[in-house]
């Protein structure tokens, strides 16, 4: 399991179990810092195209996640 799977289940599973709001809007919080301080890390970086690169492997992921989702619910 990757580093991002792992994270994107335990901020589910963290998002879903928790029935006190205050926490769930600190998670929120410290994602949106979190995403914040790695947008400006990668602008400043001496790679000047790997914020480009990471945005459209994001993207690209994204997609594809739509994508089962979508055929999920189809059926497929």
């Amino acid at each position: 399991m990757s580093v991002s799977q792992w994270l994107k289940l335990t901020v589910i599973e963290a998002l879903d179990e928790s029935q006190d709001e205050a926490f769930r809007d600190q998670v929120l919080a410290d994602l949106l810092f979190t995403k914040i301080a790695l947008d400006g890390w990668l602008r400043t970086h001496k790679d000047k195209e790997l914020r480009d690169r990471v945005v459209v492997a994001y993207q690209r992921r994204i997609r594809e996640y739509r994508e089962r989702k979508a055929a999920k619910r189809e059926g497929r």
